[in-house]
């Protein structure tokens, strides 16, 4: 009769216990994942500081990526061979990029197949120790600490109170979406004050494409706007059909899968092309595809033949 006081006296210490155990086999997990990452891109000489083009990684890897029209996917992974990598292709471009990240996260770790379906918002969630892997690995592959405060510092943005468009204008350089960017910053890297970065979590990524449409004059956009300035450098200008660029005053394009108007670029067609800014001194490539491509990553850019 006099056990079971003590049973529940030592029952909230037990689940304690459980709860710091648990924390810090994440935290020794996220480490891993984080040091496999960083490893990754010394490997494939990708500096810490700089922006990196998934598809190309895991091109370089041996991994063939391959956009496919599924509705409740978001990404598979199938060790092959060939390494295999499935991708939704009804999301937006900084989620798909994501998707491949983690799913080269699975390959680096030598996980067996994969099959994710889709999930809610931008904020990564992991239900299993080989999720919470991947995830991990993504985030600390795409988004190093110190390839954010470069994209913060090269643009003379305050890291830890900016503006909403300047945090889009970084994620797009990133090749992420604008709220994985924020919450990586502020739950991982806390390099931004928790208040402020739910304050700007607040903010939708299409209200601030409305805003920044209308500030620079651009029209209805039926894509994405993606801000590019004379500090894009480290990966080339990925966009869909439907998108525009905003471009720095003085820009020329003079290749035909895409139109310059103002300070906007809009893509018009698949294909290959440049944009130069002589007072600048800037130059970088632009890779157009088809909005919601389906095939194999290598081709999304290819030149649409027309018929005879």
């Amino acid at each position: 009769m006099y056990w079971r006081p003590f049973v529940l006296a030592v029952s909230p210490i037990a689940s304690a216990i459980r709860q710091v155990r648990s924390a810090m086999n994440r935290t020794a997990l996220a480490l891993q994942a984080a040091k496999a990452a960083l490893r990754l891109r010394q490997e494939l000489q990708i500096p810490s500081t700089a922006p990196l083009a998934v598809y190309d990684v895991a091109k370089r890897l041996a991994i063939d990526v391959w956009f496919v029209d599924i509705t409740t996917l978001e990404g598979t992974y199938l060790p092959g061979p060939p390494a295999t990598i499935l991708v939704t292709s009804h999301r937006p471009a900084g989620r798909q990029t994501m998707t491949c990240a983690h799913e080269i996260g699975h390959h680096v770790f030598g996980h067996g197949s994969h099959i994710d379906e889709m999930m809610a918002g931008d904020k990564v969630q992991s239900t299993t120790v080989e999720e919470f892997l991947a995830n991990t690995f993504a985030v600390n592959f795409l988004m190093t600490r110190g390839v954010v405060a470069q994209g913060f510092l090269s643009r003379g943005i305050s890291a830890t109170s900016p503006r909403p468009d300047q945090v889009y204008a970084v994620a797009n350089w990133l090749g992420v979406g604008y709220t994985t960017l924020l919450y990586h910053m502020r739950s991982a890297l806390k390099t931004m004050p928790r208040l402020w970065a739910d304050r700007l979590l607040k903010i939708a990524p299409r209200d601030i494409r409305v805003e920044i449409a209308e500030t620079h004059g651009l029209g209805d956009v039926t894509g994405d706007i993606i801000v590019v300035d004379e500090n894009w450098h480290g990966r080339p200008i990925d966009g869909q059909v439907g998108d525009v660029l905003l471009l720095p005053d003085g820009s020329k394009f003079q290749d035909k899968c895409g139109q310059v108007e103002g300070r906007g670029l809009s893509l018009t067609c698949p294909g290959l092309g440049r944009v130069e800014n002589a007072d600048l001194g800037w130059a970088q490539f632009v890779r157009v595809s088809r909005r919601g491509y389906c095939g194999l990553a290598d081709y999304r850019h290819l030149e649409e033949v027309e018929d005879d």
